[in-house]
């Protein structure tokens, strides 16, 4: 049909909706209404769709909207009130992991870094005990 239209067509109203259920939801009134209107007459438009749902896509959700319950549109609110402030409990724990870390390294004046060096000794095939050879390497450091 026309898909790629009825997309852009339903990104378009989506400001215009509380949250994602509430798009779910227009989005299906609005493929019921365009296999209606394609049904109904033998012309496969988008024009006819756009004329049948509304003016404008934002209109077209605000009568979608107003057709619902209010128990509906109250969960539809509810649960975008939830996101958003899930949205915001995120952003603030990862702000406050930021400050956090800033903090530790300016107190900490950074991390502290120790450069150690080996030594390594071929002793050949000597018959040397372990404490002789600890003995002769603590000599040579």
């Amino acid at each position: 049909m026309f898909e790629k239209e009825l997309q852009t067509y339903l990104k378009a109203a989506s400001s215009a909706l509380p949250c994602a259920e509430a798009r779910a939801a227009f989005e299906g009134y609005v493929h019921c209404v365009a296999q209606d209107v394609c049904s109904a007459t033998s012309e496969e438009s988008f024009t006819v769709v756009v004329a049948q749902l509304g003016s404008t896509p934002e209109q077209a959700a605000r009568d979608f909207m107003e057709s619902q319950s209010p128990e509906t549109i109250a969960r539809w609110k509810a649960a975008a009130h939830r996101h958003k402030f899930r949205l915001r409990l995120a952003l603030g724990l990862v702000i406050g992991v930021l400050v956090v870390l800033v903090t530790f390294f300016v107190v900490t004046k950074g991390v502290l870094i120790i450069n150690t060096e080996t030594t390594i000794v071929n002793w050949g095939d000597t018959d040397i005990s372990q404490k002789e050879m600890l003995k002769k390497a603590m000599e040579l450091s």
